[in-house]
């Protein structure tokens, strides 16, 4: 059964499965994602990433074993693919690097992460991601639809940053203009003169019509008083003229 363009699609997103998986030290859930990529579009690559993978599984390590030695150079290495995303940046190579750019790239990282000389945690993942890196690249075909989902993805990035950017300033200017709205009003009625000679007016007439109410109205001993003095000084009783001489 000849094998389509569909398959070929599939195979690739479940190894790239796999390679989460084993980024993640499930080994048992990235050989599961190998086999159905393997069955769909069999590669060499794949099978050998599936020996690899059963190997690792299946070997034991004694309890009393020394633990593995590596150097600084070696973990570094083994990060610095594990950490990429991109074939060409895993080879270290442009590109438009040659077919024999990619094969020396590949010769001279496979003997730095090889599991046999390289110890470093990650260096299966390393080694595998190499190997898929230059069996992609490799191949002109492979490369070609490689290259072509790349740039896929990056405009595809390169217009949510956009739309996510635009977004975010459209916001801002929303934002910034109900608040100017705001202070603008706020300004509005503490810099107006008519605002506060409204409110002058309006103190001094309360004031006004205060004072006025006081005034009219006297206390009630005042006016007690004042009736008791007209009546004394029409009954010619009053202290001052009962004493006058």
């Amino acid at each position: 059964m000849p094998i389509t363009e569909a398959d070929r699609d599939k195979a690739e997103r479940l190894f790239y499965m796999a390679q989460e998986a084993m980024r993640n030290d499930d080994l048992e859930k990235a050989e599961e994602y190998l086999l159905e990529a393997n069955e769909l579009c069999p590669t060499e690559y794949v099978t050998g990433s599936i020996a690899i993978i059963r190997e690792r599984r299946t070997s034991v390590v004694p309890s009393n074993a020394e633990p593995p030695e590596y150097t600084t150079e070696d973990l570094e290495a083994v990060n610095r693919i594990n950490n990429s995303n991109d074939f060409y940046e895993i080879l270290g190579v442009t590109k438009t690097a040659t077919d024999a750019e990619i094969k020396d790239a590949y010769k001279r990282l496979a003997l730095q992460v090889h599991t046999d000389k390289n110890r470093a945690p990650g260096s299966l993942q390393a080694f595998q991601l190499l190997r898929n890196a230059a069996d992609i690249l490799g191949d002109p075909e492979k490369r070609k639809l490689y290259d072509a989902r790349r740039k896929k993805e990056e405009e595809e990035a390169t217009v949510n940053s956009t739309a996510r950017r635009k977004k975010e300033e459209n916001e801002a200017t929303v934002n910034f203009t109900k608040q100017h709205q705001v202070e603008k009003s706020d300004n509005s009625l503490i810099s107006n003169p008519w605002v506060w000679i409204g409110g002058t007016i309006a103190f001094l007439s309360v004031g006004y019509l205060l004072a006025r109410s006081f005034d009219s109205k006297p206390a009630e001993g005042d006016r007690s008083n004042r009736s008791g003095a007209g009546s004394n000084m029409r009954n010619g009783t009053t202290s001052c003229n009962a004493t006058k001489k």
